[in-house]
């Protein structure tokens, strides 16, 4: 009788342990969706941050091409010819619009890399909690298989 209660109560364990291992196998199985959903958005974020600081640096190309076409112009003009004094007016209303236009990117790109920065910082922040993450994940393992070794005794 003693031996039936004893065998009843270490059925009635190893059921408890394999239903303590299902939760934790599907606690493990969440942690990492969310972590992979996690990574997914930063590196969409990172992906477009440096899409837009691309498209920054692009602009800003063309503004440098547009100031020699400015220098250009301005040449011209030292020549004196009525034409001249026509393009002098658009020049003036270029360097304007280019000036502005420089503003703004110098300022979207500054933007751009305090974004970026802060989504390098983000994705380091993941890094460190996917370590931690791993770390406990090994430590339950270990506990584990502590656990499965001591009840196949």
């Amino acid at each position: 009788i003693e031996l039936d209660a004893k065998e009843g109560m270490i059925q009635e364990m190893k059921e408890e342990q394999s239903n303590d291992d299902d939760e934790f196998r599907q606690a493990l199985l969440e942690r990492q969706n969310v972590i992979e959903r996690l990574k997914t958005k930063v590196q969409a974020k990172k992906d477009e941050k440096t899409k837009m600081v691309k498209q920054a640096e692009l602009d800003k190309k063309e503004i440098r091409c547009l100031r020699n076409v400015i220098v250009e112009l301005t040449d011209e003009k030292k020549r004196g010819d009525k034409e001249i004094v026509e393009l002098s007016k658009k020049v003036g209303l270029a360097t304007d619009a280019i000036n502005e236009r420089e503003t703004a990117h110098c300022q979207q790109i500054e933007d751009l890399r305090s974004s970026l920065n802060e989504s390098v910082a983000t994705v380091a922040q993941s890094d460190l909690m996917i370590a931690n993450m791993k770390n406990e994940i090994s430590v339950l393992n270990e506990a584990l298989l502590r656990n499965l070794g001591q009840y196949s005794r």
